[in-house]
């Protein structure tokens, strides 16, 4: 998968826990619970991104059903209004109502079509994405755990060393529910992120009509 947008964070290596360190372990253990218990959920999203000079601010609007459906719509891409659907089998892209680009339903395939992050990716893709196992992407990660205030609140902030990926990205979790509300990632020997994603809004377990999941004809 190209993780460009789904990456992981930190503060040099050495302060470091290795990745079997149990205390990330436990942590990880408990957000694989809570996106593998998600059945279906409305989410939007806000990522200010910066990439070759450009500053763009993203919406993403998502509905998702478990285990891989989800329809979701961007605005503030290069593109114009441009929304993705997934339907379990086909991976859709349709820009202007119209698709432009249709594949076979991987996790590969809805990863690398999603303008998103692990606060969206760990809806359906949850068991690779925030696994430090074989195979797993954070395998070869340097992760700790730190407490910080962000929002009024009390996080738990996942920092992730990627160095494979060159990238530091810091997960911001709710220490109750164990979901990532805030992804802010740093290409590695920068100051400035390139990009802070946010959810702004999360309703859990709702009713949906899987007919959403459809691209148009």
């Amino acid at each position: 998968m190209n993780r460009l947008l789904a990456l992981g964070a930190a503060f040099g290596l050495a302060a470091f826990a290795c990745p079997s360190d149990p205390t990330v372990e436990e942590l990880l253990s408990g957000m694989r619970k809570a996106y593998r218990e998600t059945k279906t959920a409305n989410f939007q999203t806000k990522s200010e991104i910066r990439e070759a000079g450009q500053e763009l601010t993203v919406v993403l609007d998502g509905q998702f059903m478990s285990p891989n459906k989800m329809k979701v719509s961007f605005t503030g891409v290069p593109s114009g209004a441009v929304t993705l659907y997934c339907d379990g089998a086909k991976v859709s892209v349709a820009i202007e109502g119209k698709v432009v680009r249709s594949m076979d339903y991987s996790l590969d395939s809805l990863g690398r079509s999603l303008f998103a992050n692990l606060e969206t990716l760990c809806f359906f893709d949850w068991k690779r994405q925030l696994s430090t196992e074989q195979g797993g992407n954070m395998q070869k990660s340097k992760l700790k755990i730190v407490k910080e205030d962000w929002n009024g609140e009390s996080w738990l902030v996942l920092e992730e060393h990627a160095p494979e990926q060159k990238v530091e990205v810091r997960y911001f979790v709710d220490p109750d529910t164990k979901f990532i509300w805030r992804t802010v990632a740093t290409m590695i020997g920068d100051k400035q992120p390139f990009m802070d994603a946010r959810i702004v809004k999360l309703e859990l377990n709702p009713t949906i009509d899987e007919k959403v999941f459809s691209p148009p004809k």
